[in-house]
């Protein structure tokens, strides 16, 4: 029997912010899951790390999965190879029976950072000295809010990807006047909300 995988971009009013891809049947016997410590490929703070973590974490528990307790999953952190982009059957398999998990969650953050850019722009007309209009030309820093996360759920029976997250767009540009858009970590956390909302939604229409 072909597993039942689901490709769903969502939309909430205007456009979604996850790609969510699942497989539905494989899903349904998922009862227990054990979060990895989210990592990062570049050099970010840990509780950078630690906040979106748990913004996932809060998903699974609201979605009535048990979550397996963290200390558990120190026996995970052990093996460098357990890691999003590095997924074996074998060590998955054998982690999943020590810590008694059903499935395992990795997340891993790609960019997370604030790109700025000095730009021209023709201002408006200004009074010179002897009151006549004259335009000027001004440097104008303009500043791209860049944030990629990724997050897989992974089946110890077998070593599968089950579930996977990510979102859709990895930047935007700031606006002083639009709220979630005036800072990376106002833009970074409402990007994680969206997510999270959007992953629940999901989740329970699919179940």
């Amino acid at each position: 029997m072909k597993p039942s995988l689901l490709i769903v971009p969502l939309f909430f009013l205007s456009c979604a912010t996850a790609d969510i891809t699942a497989d539905r049947d494989a899903m349904k016997s998922i009862k227990t899951v054990a979060v990895v410590p989210f990592t990062s490929s570049s050099d970010l703070k840990k509780e950078i790390l630690t906040e979106s973590e748990e913004k996932f974490r809060t998903a699974l528990t609201d979605l009535n999965y048990k979550i397996v307790d963290t200390e558990k999953t120190g026996i995970l952190q052990k093996d460098k190879e357990f890691t999003i982009n590095s997924i074996t059957t074998e060590n998955v398999k054998e982690s999943g029976k020590l810590i008694g998990a059903d499935a395992v969650m990795f997340g891993e953050i790609t960019d997370c950072r604030e790109v700025q850019y000095n730009t021209h722009f023709h201002s408006a007309h200004r009074f010179g000295k002897a009151g006549h209009h004259r335009n000027t030309d001004e440097i104008k820093p303009l500043i791209n809010f860049k944030f990629r996360i990724t997050v897989k759920l992974v089946d110890v029976s077998d070593g599968s990807v089950i579930l996977s997250v990510r979102n859709r767009y990895d930047g935007s540009w700031y606006d002083e006047e639009q709220r979630g858009y005036d800072s990376l970590y106002s833009y970074r956390n409402m990007v994680l909300n969206k997510m999270v909302n959007e992953l629940i939604s999901f989740m329970k229409e699919n179940r």
